[in-house]
């Protein structure tokens, strides 16, 4: 039965082939979201049913194997750390938060002073920052707004 220092060191190299594969779909979706500013042609996958490029169907895939893979963690660290105690879910989260929050933040506050370095569209950070902060840029795609930085 696996301790607690057990499960803080717990790392599946099984996974990290699904996760090269979910992260090169993205990457791959959102170089054909760019080509076209490049004067590239974005079809080079084909068109969709929709005629979109087919490189977009790629993120879908890539964000729903991310989304998989952080269901499995979670519950397989949830059981592993029932196995030992009474699962105390507020730590639990609060060590993910700890985790992922931090990181966050930097990249927001770099892209930020990158706005405002390169001089770029500016009236749309006093919009779109809220967003951001409080972890709901995807209320703008709802709304019809889609926010470029």
């Amino acid at each position: 039965m696996p301790t607690s220092k057990d499960i803080h060191k717990i790392h599946l190299s099984g996974l990290n082939g699904l996760r090269a594969i979910a992260a090169m779909g993205v990457v791959v979706s959102h170089i054909t979201l760019a080509l076209g500013s490049f004067s590239l042609n974005p079809y080079i996958f084909g068109r969709a049913a929709d005629n979109s490029p087919k490189g977009f169907i790629l993120a879908g895939f890539g964000v729903s194997i991310f989304f998989s893979l952080s269901g499995f963690l979670i519950t397989y660290l949830l059981l592993l750390e029932k196995e030992k105690a009474e699962i105390n879910v507020p730590y639990f989260y609060m060590r993910r938060v700890l985790r992922i929050w931090p990181l966050y933040y930097i990249a927001l506050a770099a892209a930020v002073l990158i706005m405002f370095s390169y001089g770029l569209d500016i009236r749309q950070l006093s919009s779109s920052l809220p967003f951001y902060v409080f972890f709901a840029a995807n209320i703008p795609f709802v709304l019809t707004r889609h926010y470029h930085w």
